[in-house]
């Protein structure tokens, strides 16, 4: 994985919806595994967005960790 830090003002540019938007539609694979961790997170002040097919970003008070997958070759 490769992990990118982003200021909160970039997070919200590149954010499109909440994971549970996402869930059904092409990003199942990952989006599925990825869900119950939204409701937990939600509980403790952390946001899980779904990005792309390849990338998330997570929320928290403090900081925003922006996520990409990277497809090994």
């Amino acid at each position: 994985m490769h992990y990118k830090n982003i200021n909160n003002r970039a997070l919200f540019e590149i954010l499109e919806q909440p994971i549970q938007n996402k869930v059904s539609t092409k990003y199942t694979p990952w989006g599925i595994f990825l869900l119950p961790l939204h409701y937990i997170f939600q509980f403790i002040n952390v946001h899980l967005y779904v990005i792309n097919s390849q990338s998330f970003a997570i929320e928290t008070e403090l900081n925003s960790v922006f996520v990409t997958l990277k497809k090994e070759r």
